[in-house]
Order: C-alpha cells, then sequence, then structure tokens
C-alpha cells in the first residue's frame, strides 16, 4: 500500500526496503474485489504465526512469487500464486466463503487464477484475468456484487461497479 501497485519485501535482506515491481505480462490482469468480509489481521496473525514451517513456506512462494515476476516467468508466478493459496487452504488459514468464491471464480472462462488476500482471505480476492477476457469475467461475476479495482493505478486502480 506504501508504494501502491506491485511491491515486494524481504525481510532478510539487509536493507529492509519495500521494493516496487513492474507487472510484466501485456496480455493478463489482475482484478481486486472487495468483499464484504474483514477478519481482524492481529488476531490472525497470532494464530498461526507460531507454526514456523508453514511460515517459512508462505516466505519461499512469496520470493519464487516475486523472482517470477522479475524474470517475467508466467508459469512460476501462477504456480507460486496456485501453491500459496493451497498452503493457506490446507493450514485452515482460509474464510469458508473465501473457499465458495475462489471456487466460482476459478470455473469462469478467462479467469486464470484467484486467491484471497487480507487475514484469512476475506478482504479482498485477487484474480488473474486474460486480459481480452475482462469485460465477460466482469459480467460472469457480476451477481456477486462486487467492487473491482484493476491492478493498473498506483494506488487501487479504477473502480468497476459489478453490481
Amino acid at each position: 500500500q506504501m508504494l501502491g501497485g506491485l511491491s515486494g519485501f524481504d525481510r532478510h535482506s539487509s536493507s529492509g526496503e519495500v521494493e516496487a515491481l513492474e507487472w510484466p505480462f501485456a496480455d493478463k490482469d489482475i482484478l481486486f474485489f472487495k468483499t464484504s468480509h474483514k477478519v481482524p489481521t492481529h488476531v490472525h496473525l497470532k494464530d498461526w504465526l507460531a507454526d514456523k514451517t508453514l511460515v517459512e513456506t508462505l516466505q519461499a512462494l512469496s520470493q519464487k512469487a516475486i523472482e517470477a515476476l522479475k524474470n517475467s516467468h508466467w508459469d512460476g508466478w501462477a504456480q507460486a500464486q496456485r501453491e500459496f493459496s493451497s498452503a493457506l487452504a490446507s493450514a485452515g488459514l482460509e474464510h469458508a466463503d473465501t473457499g465458495l468464491l475462489l471456487k466460482e471464480m476459478g470455473s469462469i472462462p478467462g479467469v486464470l487464477g484467484a486467491r484471497g488476500c487480507g487475514a484469512l482471505g476475506a478482504d479482498v480476492i485477487a484474480v488473474t484475468i486474460e486480459k481480452n477476457k475482462m469485460t465477460d469475467v466482469i459480467q460472469s461475476l457480476s451477481h456477486l456484487k462486487f467492487v473491482a479495482s484493476l491492478l493498473k493505478d498506483k494506488a487501487y486502480g479504477p473502480l468497476i461497479e459489478v453490481m
């Protein structure tokens, strides 16, 4: 949020800086769908930070995704996103409604992947799409009554009312 758009942070680096990243996939885009759920992050974090194996797994997958973005490697980025989402769900760290939304979104033509963001993946759903299918995807999700934001804008992107 500090830099807007995409950013990466390696907590093990000596600089501790947040790095702005570019979206390198011209034929793909990300839509962010705000849900009506909010899980207090501090409550969520205290329940799973003690699981060092999970924390290390998620850190490694985050680093894998960042490296794939830097190298414009679509398959690596998509795989890291799927594995990250799967690791959270397997650990019981996915809101029940998020799981249902992800399943529904994943069945829509033009959707390449989706994962929940925020505590328990409940705040926002990030949906990676084929750019040329954007109108169809938004239309397919219109019954869910979301407000969607595109990745393009440095802050939150132009809002698309999906009502």
